[in-house]
């Protein structure tokens, strides 16, 4: 049997983002929309003890096309956050690592945007070259569906059937951060509770 390798992080990773029009001059039949990223958000987290352990928080607003937010007004635009977010994550991660020892966690269901091709169709928009490191992650809903069969529907959901607490802040501009400390508590209740093949459970970036 093959050895399972257990990866040393896991990155929640979130992104919020919005639609533009590209060509708003343009007659309705002819408009052009775009999902663009407006921030990102990260907790990035230490695997010890079969438990995860928090080490630091990233969020940044992403300026988009229009601008209707005056919190994302003054941000800086996506090709400059996600360098520094990739800076983040290096600094406090080994250098030397094995790329293959951190992995991505995100939420999606048939109702929450697709992390994974949002970031892929960001990165193509502004020319840039997509890490190797985001080819492989772990979907929180696909684990609650394959070995509790509960409702996965919401974070708020499953939180409620695993007796969690769910994290909520009222100011919206945070609530990516909100959404990753929800997601590290799913995660880590289900670590607790189900037996966890990890290569079973990464998924493949497409």
């Amino acid at each position: 049997m093959a050895r399972i390798i257990t990866p040393t992080y896991f990155c929640i990773i979130d992104f919020e983002s919005t639609t533009t029009c590209s060509n708003k001059h343009s007659s309705d039949s002819k408009k052009q929309w775009v999902k663009e990223i407006t921030a990102i958000s990260s907790i990035l987290c230490k695997y010890t003890n079969n438990t995860i352990k928090e080490l630091s928080r990233f969020h940044k607003f992403c300026k988009p096309l229009q601008v209707n937010d005056c919190e994302i007004d003054y941000a800086d635009r996506f090709p400059v956050v996600f360098y520094q977010y990739n800076k983040w994550i290096n600094e406090y991660t080994d250098a030397t690592m094995l790329r293959n020892d951190i992995i991505f966690v995100t939420y999606e269901s048939c109702t929450h945007s697709a992390n994974k091709t949002l970031l892929l169709a960001e990165c193509n928009r502004w020319n840039i070259y997509t890490p190797h490191l985001y080819s492989k992650y772990i979907n929180i809903n696909t684990i609650v569906l394959n070995n509790l069969h509960i409702d996965a529907n919401s974070l708020q959901s499953i939180m409620m059937n695993l007796g969690l607490i769910l994290i909520f802040v009222k100011d919206i501009h945070q609530n990516g951060i909100s959404n990753c400390t929800n997601m590290k508590n799913i995660f880590n209740e289900l670590m607790h509770r189900c037996g966890l093949n990890y290569r079973d459970l990464i998924e493949t970036m497409v």
